[in-house]
């Protein structure tokens, strides 16, 4: 998967965006939905870490992050088989899904409940790597943009993250340097 991320900062709106470009022809697990997810919802998790709160900037349109990742966790219980259900009840397209979703009670639930595991094991990653973080945000702070080589290097000097499951390592999101993004969890 390939992610890029655009911020553009105006007196109109500070809203940033986050393209995902998934590789044609990959063959993704729940561990790899989770992982996508838990990057999708990185944002969220480090305005909350370095700015104490988080603000609306990673949702409220179609496109946002958690527009995103919301779809996401739902397709895998109404449309890929991939969340607690195995029933097929929607094709994953954003409006199928998400009116999937606003029909039904328990699938809510369980799509918030998956979003608050991947935000917390965003938290966690990003705690981890606090001082890589607390470098980036002054960087983003100061110039209002990062290049990959910055973002890499940064990632490079953090501590080695340890993944949930060890066995799963080669499903985790892999940046050059952080190892052990998001393993499996079987609890979830």
């Amino acid at each position: 998967m390939e992610v890029k991320v655009f911020r553009e900062v105006s007196p109109e709106s500070a809203a940033g965006h986050t393209a995902y470009r998934r590789h044609i022809g990959t063959v993704r697990t729940r561990s790899g939905y989770l992982s996508e997810i838990t990057g999708m919802l990185a944002g969220l998790a480090a305005e909350e870490i370095v700015f104490g709160a988080r603000s609306d900037g990673s949702g409220g349109s179609d496109g946002s992050d958690l527009q995103q990742a919301t779809v996401l966790a739902a397709g895998m219980e109404v449309s890929i088989g991939l969340g607690r259900n195995l029933a097929y009840l929607a094709p994953l397209d954003d409006r199928a899904v998400l009116a999937a979703l606003g029909r039904d009670a328990r699938l809510r639930r369980s799509v918030n409940r998956t979003l608050r595991k991947c935000l917390e094991r965003s938290r966690e990653l990003l705690r981890a790597h606090r001082p890589a973080l607390d470098g980036l945000a002054g960087l983003l702070g100061e110039s209002g943009s990062a290049a990959l080589d910055d973002i890499i290097a940064s990632i490079r000097n953090g501590p080695e993250v340890k993944p949930m499951n060890p066995a799963s390592t080669q499903e985790n999101l892999q940046i050059p340097g952080f190892k052990g993004l998001v393993g499996q969890n079987s609890s979830w």
